[in-house]
């Protein structure tokens, strides 16, 4: 086993050299676009189509043997950087300002920050033709002779406004329709770093929007004067039932209610002065659609991008992977021993298969113009072996370390001063509450968290239903409490010995048999899970659904037990949380898996790809994740999805991202709350005589 592993690390980096070579002695690509091949197209059309040379586009498409090409196939299509235009007259700048890009930022709005033209920009930074610019980054703005005509806005045209409570700097230039760059250069006391107010603080406001749009649009061509009519001031009253968003160039409201999935109606009748067009900068106020999942900071929607069009082409970073291979337990001469010590212990089949989904992560990152060197460290499980190495090694020249699976070893980390600036990425352990560093991210998302955005969603979607919470004694108890806060009416029955599980009594007593029942299953027990699940399965049937079942435990595996039916779950349409989506044997990762390793994924190895995929890409962006990782919104991928912020109660960088899943026809299916709402089972009229429910012998 030991030199299998090695054989594998050994060909990774071997691909690694090869691919690196090739890059090296080729002008490299800016970026890469996708292109899904059509009925009858060719290599040679497909070049002529993005204007590169044939060996380009196969250089890079190294599958590619024939100039014959399959329907949906998909070619990576190389974008190199453009060339520098010389036009017949040429302006030429008279110095130049060195500008840090600040956080959301675009072209556009630094154009017109310094009343320079959006071409200049970008003909003395080739590089800002990429889709999103990335905070921090340093631009050359040219400064010309010619003085500019800014119109200034006089403070007599200046009102002020005292911050409440609640108010953002979203809603505030929303109320006064002008964009965020407007307030803050009519503010300039407040602090760049923060989108934070204080409570009592005067601001200068618009008296009227329309000095703001002259100020805005002074020294532009495309300016065209306009008249905005004055509305009736309001109160402005915000909760968290809407949401702001502010219009980037070119966006039409055509695209911002598909992008957003919100009404046109509403967004019309919430910012009537979008009948007078949209301006980039301007800020709208949207009703918060159901099941929203993008980014929100602060009451605003963070604007998407391709995390893949924006990385850096041909970075390279190093890895380690700090898992419990726990090759002192195998003989690597003996191949059948060897495979029963593994299917024998768990610890070992994790990191097995978490490790090869890794590996096929990196491969395929190589396909993008990222490379990645890696090397292992087995713990064997010993926390004493793993403090050893954390004080002994030098972990420096890793840009980030995968593992340990134990969370224990976090004290360590906190303890040690070398290990400050080194992200640790805990692949499989949930948030833990002991003090930690700020360089620790947690991919498992806190299972408090889960629970109550869980609750909520159910809240959102209840109805006449009637609650029943059912509970071990070996429970901590705070799914229990949690529930029982959000349901109050809520009956609660909590079991000591499985053996006392009794179908009449759950029938007369437990279940109400004139309305539909929500039947939370709160247990780490699978025997008592199967008892339950039985007795509520020969309750329910197709014909005549009284019960839905639940859990908020997303950790806990006691329902993939053995012990408990498939059936059963999937008669009760059960409905639970989890981190991992369901691996799919008809996907491209399961099929090249199963191509390279003889076997289907399971969800650890699905969860290596998408954790190191995703890892990589961010460092690709950004090479110190730290900073940059609770930037990038929500990313999915085939099987996972990753958002990381910075914790607020605690330390470190915490996923927030979950799945809800449900048992269907004898499958697992993500859902979400719009499927709550219009799939649970109702009670109606038509329903089967409530009195005859529970007649007759178990199913």
């Amino acid at each position: 086993m030991k030199k299998r592993i090695y054989a594998i690390v050994l060909g990774v980096l071997c691909s690694f050299h090869w691919l690196s070579a090739q890059v090296v002695e080729s002008k490299k690509p800016a970026r890469f676009k996708m292109h899904r091949v059509l009925q009858s197209e060719t290599i040679y059309g497909i070049s002529k189509k993005y204007e590169i040379e044939t060996d380009e586009l196969i250089r890079f498409n190294d599958f590619l043997n024939t100039e014959v090409l399959d329907i949906n196939m998909i070619l990576r299509i190389p974008v190199f950087e453009e060339k520098e235009q010389v036009s017949a007259v040429v302006n030429v700048p008279s110095g130049f300002i060195n500008y840090k890009v600040k956080k959301k930022e675009d072209i556009d709005a630094i154009a017109l920050k310094f009343s320079v033209k959006k071409e200049d920009i970008l003909k003395y930074n080739p590089r800002a033709v990429r889709k999103t610019l990335k905070a921090k980054q340093l631009l050359k703005i040219p400064v010309y002779k010619e003085k500019s005509t800014a119109i200034a806005v006089n403070q007599g045209d200046l009102n002020t406004y005292e911050v409440k409570q609640g108010d953002t700097r979203w809603s505030i230039a929303y109320s006064y329709q002008i964009s965020l760059d407007s307030l803050s250069r009519l503010n300039p006391q407040l602090p760049e770093n923060s989108s934070s107010l204080s409570v009592g603080a005067v601001l200068s406001v618009p008296s009227n929007s329309l000095e703001i749009k002259e100020l805005e649009y002074a020294n532009q061509e495309e300016y065209a004067e306009s008249t905005i009519e004055e509305e009736e001031e309001t109160a402005f009253v915000y909760d968290d039932s809407f949401l702001f968003y502010e219009v980037h160039p070119k966006e039409t409201i055509y695209g911002i209610v598909q992008s957003l999935n919100i009404d046109m109606i509403s967004l019309y009748r919430l910012n009537p002065k979008i009948k007078e067009g949209l301006s980039s900068g301007m800020i709208l106020k949207i009703p918060k659609p159901l099941g929203f999942s993008r980014t929100v900071r602060e009451g605003l929607i963070s604007p998407e991008f391709c995390l893949l069009d924006s990385i850096q082409v041909g970075s390279s970073h190093e890895l380690l992977f700090m898992l419990p291979f726990r090759l002192d337990r195998v003989d690597s001469l003996d191949a059948e021993m060897a495979q029963k010590e593994i299917e024998k212990r768990t610890d070992m089949k994790t990191s097995l298969s978490f490790y090869s989904g890794a590996l096929m992560a990196i491969d395929s990152l190589q396909s993008y113009g990222v490379f990645v060197t890696h090397e292992t460290f087995d713990t064997e499980l010993d926390r004493g072996r793993v403090r050893a190495y954390l004080q002994l090694a030098d972990l420096s020249r890793f840009d980030a370390v995968v593992g340990p699976l134990q969370s224990g070893i976090i004290e360590e980390i906190s303890r040690s001063t070398s290990l400050a600036t080194v992200p640790f990425v805990f692949p499989l352990s949930a948030p833990v509450e002991n003090t930690y560093s700020d360089n620790v991210l947690f991919s498992i998302t806190d299972p408090s968290e889960i629970r109550e955005e869980m609750i909520a969603q159910l809240l959102r979607v209840k109805e006449e239903e009637s609650v029943l919470i059912i509970t071990d004694s070996s429970e901590d108890g705070q799914a229990k409490r949690d529930l029982q806060f959000a349901f109050p009416e809520a009956k609660v029955t909590e079991i000591t010995d499985e053996s006392s599980l009794d179908l009449e009594e759950f029938r007369l007593n437990q279940i109400d048999s004139t309305r539909v029942n929500w039947v939370f299953l709160e247990t780490s027990k699978p025997s008592l899970a199967s008892g339950v699940t039985s007795i509520l399965n020969s309750i329910n049937s197709e014909e005549n659904r009284i019960i839905q079942l639940f859990t908020t435990k997303y950790a806990s595996r006691v329902f993939e037990s053995q012990s408990i039916s498939f059936e059963h779950l999937s008669n009760l349409k059960f409905v639970y949380p989890s981190v991992y989506n369901t691996p799919e044997s008809e996907s491209e990762f399961s099929k090249r898996y199963l191509n390279r390793y003889g076997f289907f994924p399971n969800a650890y190895a699905a969860r290596g790809f998408d954790l190191v995929f995703d890892l990589v890409l961010r460092m690709a962006y950004d090479k110190d994740i730290l900073t940059s990782t609770s930037l990038i919104d929500e990313k999915e991928y085939t099987y996972s999805k990753f958002n990381y912020d910075l914790s607020s109660s605690q330390r470190g960088y915490i996923n927030h991202s979950f799945y809800l899943m449900q048992y269907t026809n004898l499958e697992r299916n993500r859902i979400n709350e719009n499927y709550l709402r219009n799939n649970l089972p109702r009670w109606t009229q038509d329903s089967i005589n409530p009195l005859e429910i529970g007649v007759g012998d178990p199913q």
